[in-house]
């Protein structure tokens, strides 16, 4: 049985909905137990319902819980102590910015985080001070949305005064009163706020407002993610001085990045991580009115960078999408993907030119990385190969496989990377590259023929800058340590599969077949 625990809308919230989309999406693959909180029930029975749930045996169970008020960590040490057998079979996802940073500081802790099968967490800075005390379960899965409909168009917004937009809850945690002061001394430019207003603030931030001509106030916003992303892309710069020392990740930046816009925030916590500063955005360093009124007096005057700042931002959304990491977390789930151990495939001839002897080398070099190897070794390198084999504990030989289509893709898709580092010179377009996308595995191969135009380098797989053992290391050593990456490679090459398909063509071909 899988199980499901944590809360989802309503209310909505940071954790609600980064719940609800994980459970959608995990949904559509695998039957998951959820117990719905009644409405008429008090958040705390429930937690404590589904507390005691977790401890029921053989479940393989998905964790997400807010860290607020220590409730991820009570509900951490209920199956360290009381069923350690399910912890093993358990995804946790991390919620909020501070989990990370406590753990990394308790050892005791850290030892009971590390009975989790596979922790997520939304920062590769936060995967860094986990691993650097020793847990070695730990990934990253940053706070996603769903890939939109339609793509969004950057406005280039040339003439027109700059459009400024706050899109959180009000109150001066969040930096409003710093917006304020600088939309008294810019009357020029557009400052537009969405958003619940705090009952401490509201007498306060209604007073502001309504003597500043240039500030509105639009309500709560109450549309679907489309509908955000559409709302986003009037406007031209999100603000977000925020002052909260434990912001976490911010699901509006990323909403930001969806709809094409570019961001000016405070160096708080992670913001500094997910918006690059002068690339996709603006980091204040200083979180004051002056600093954020030079920002925004930047972007009105120099219309280019504004351009090349939102391009940037929207460019980097795409690591943002779910759908490049539920199918990493469904194998995780059901144990086809050990993160741990990346796991690459050779699936053509075993021969030098087709660069089998640069994959041993690589593998003699990262022992922790897996090399599985399918095809007809060559009779000039049998020798050689099998005793090379003998020294190397992380490459497997599979001899010839026999199967048709279909099992070609699953056996493939049992694996991380498919690697052709080929010497060929008329190579021509190998189909085991078409059978990996189809798989859904990026490719790292050489710049030999037509490899370059069947994998696009940076979407769906690694084109090698020279053919080499180092730069190959190189490029296997990155996918290991940067599993975002791999992800979002992953996505790219099932996409990109969908040209390769034969009924996409053969309409066309009978009607030329008939003329």
């Amino acid at each position: 049985m899988i199980r499901f625990i944590g809360n989802c809308p309503p209310p909505y919230g940071g954790v609600t909905i980064k719940n609800q989309l994980l459970l959608d999406e995990l949904s559509k693959r695998m039957s998951i137990h959820y117990l719905k909180k009644w409405r008429i029930l008090p958040n705390k029975v429930y937690q404590v319902i589904n507390c005691i749930l977790t401890i029921l045996p053989k479940q393989t169970l998905i964790i997400g819980i807010s860290s607020k008020g220590g409730k991820s960590l009570i509900q951490t040490k209920v199956l360290y102590y009381l069923n350690r057998d399910n912890m093993r079979h358990t995804l946790y996802f991390m919620m909020g910015g501070c989990e990370a940073e406590r753990i990394s500081k308790n050892a005791k802790q850290v030892q009971m985080y590390s009975e989790y099968k596979q922790i997520y967490v939304e920062t590769q800075s936060m995967k860094n001070q986990l691993t650097g005390v020793g847990l070695k379960n730990v990934s990253v899965y940053p706070n996603c949305r769903r890939r939109p409909n339609k793509q969004s168009i950057i406005e280039s917004n040339i003439c027109n005064g700059l459009h400024c937009v706050f899109f959180s809850i009000i109150q001066e945690n969040k930096g409003v009163d710093i917006i304020l002061a600088v939309a008294k001394e810019l009357p020029s430019i557009e400052f537009v706020f969405y958003g619940p207003i705090d009952s401490d603030y509201k007498e306060q931030f209604i007073n502001s407002i309504s003597e500043l001509s240039n500030v509105k106030y639009m309500g709560v916003f109450t549309g679907d993610s489309e509908a955000v992303y559409s709302e986003l892309a009037k406007y031209d710069v999100l603000l977000l001085p925020t002052k909260w020392k434990t912001e976490g990740i911010p699901g509006i930046l990323v909403e930001a990045k969806i709809a094409g816009i570019t961001c000016i925030v405070s160096n708080e916590c992670y913001n500094a991580e997910i918006i690059r500063n002068c690339e996709e955005g603006i980091v204040l360093c200083e979180n004051t009115p002056e600093r954020l009124k030079e920002a925004i007096i930047k972007l009105n005057s120099d219309r280019e960078l504004l351009k090349q700042l939102k391009s940037n931002n929207y460019a980097s959304a795409d690591k943002y999408y779910i759908e490049n990491y539920v199918d990493l977390i469904e194998k995780s789930m059901r144990g086809g993907v050990k993160h741990g151990r990346l796991k690459t495939v050779f699936f053509s001839r075993i021969s030098l030119d087709k660069g089998i002897d640069i994959i041993l080398d690589v593998a003699k070099k990262l022992v922790n990385v897996e090399f599985h190897l399918y095809g007809e070794i060559d009779s000039t390198f049998s020798a050689t190969f099998t005793n090379t084999l003998r020294y190397l504990s992380n490459v497997t030989y599979h001899g010839v496989f026999r199967g048709k289509d279909a099992e070609v893709y699953r056996e493939i898709s049992k694996y991380d990377v498919m690697l052709l580092p080929t010497r060929w010179k008329n190579e021509g377009v190998p189909g085991v590259l078409i059978e990996a996308k189809m798989a859904g595995v990026p490719s790292i191969v050489s710049n030999i023929c037509y490899n370059s135009e069947i994998v696009e380098n940076g979407v769906s797989g690694i084109v090698l800058k020279e053919n080499t053992v180092k730069v190959l290391a190189e490029a296997i050593d990155k996918l290991d340590t940067n599993r975002a990456m791999l992800y979002k490679l992953k996505s790219g090459a099932k996409q990109s599969a969908e040209k390769y398909y034969i009924e996409r063509y053969i309409e066309d071909i009978l009607e030329r077949l008939e003329e």
